[in-house]
């Protein structure tokens, strides 16, 4: 597997077990790869390690937190181990409570926080050194629409001067944000392209019909809108169905139909 980033949003798109975490946790260094080589900025991550990891952001799946901490004083926490100068972590730390709603929660212990408000202050510690590689994995679990809206807002901001790897299963998030998708199956790199692409090569696989029993157990179903069903196949699944044009969900229900 072999790709170049440069600076925008980029999906990683897959099922489960596809490997989107293993490949998210070697490029941050928790995880070694048993070949191949992790290359940022003109050297080697390996190399110089320290330099690494003071231009990346990272948000694991499941992010560690301390549950008798404030909100102010995990990210102060954090701060210091990532060497963090005490004034510029005080004005990061006010900048994100700002942008990330958190503002009345600054002296909340984590604890007493709501999921989708933890996965915010996980968002935030990600973000606390202004990274130029922002590696997110399931950033918007938890997140209801409002939040999710804000949080698209904060990375098409950031999107001109930083590298944004975004793992997700979740197919909105990507249709919303990524400049280009990368797709993986079973460790493996199978497409990287723009959106547009991608959904431009399930054209003429995606067919409307009316709502049969039988058809639902034999072709993947994309949605169903009132008595209509939205399928996904390669052939026309039933007389008089109809071809429509294609989004990113029916691209990825046409070459997951099993996973799915």
């Amino acid at each position: 597997m072999n790709f170049v980033l440069h600076p925008g949003i980029y999906g990683l798109l897959g099922p489960n077990c596809s490997g989107k975490t293993t490949l998210l946790r070697m490029i941050a260094g928790v995880e070694k790869p048993d070949r191949g080589t992790v290359w940022f900025d003109g050297f080697k991550t390996c190399d110089y390690y320290d330099i690494f990891t003071s231009q990346l952001g990272y948000l694991p799946q499941h992010f560690g937190y301390y549950p008798t901490y404030t909100v102010e004083q995990f990210w102060q926490y954090l701060a210091l181990l990532k060497n963090l100068s005490k004034p510029y972590a005080t004005s990061r730390i006010n900048t994100l409570l700002k942008q990330l709603h958190l503002e009345e929660q600054r002296h909340v212990k984590l604890k007493k926080l709501s999921g989708g408000m933890r996965q915010r202050v996980g968002i935030g510690q990600a973000l606390l050194n202004e990274p130029k590689l922002l590696l997110l994995d399931e950033p918007t679990v938890g997140l209801d629409p409002q939040e999710r809206l804000t949080f698209y807002q904060i990375l098409h901001e950031l999107a001109d001067d930083c590298i944004i790897f975004l793992s997700t299963h979740i197919v909105s998030d990507l249709d919303m944000l990524a400049d280009e998708i990368l797709v993986m199956k079973a460790g493996r790199l199978m497409f990287q392209d723009t959106k547009e692409a991608l959904i431009a090569s399930v054209q003429g696989h995606v067919w409307e019909v009316e709502a049969m029993p039988e058809l639902q157990s034999q072709y993947a179903l994309s949605r169903v809108q009132g008595q209509t069903l939205r399928l996904v196949s390669s052939q026309c699944p039933a007389p008089g169905a109809r071809l429509v044009t294609p989004d990113l969900n029916d691209f990825y229900l046409y070459y997951f139909q099993k996973e799915a």
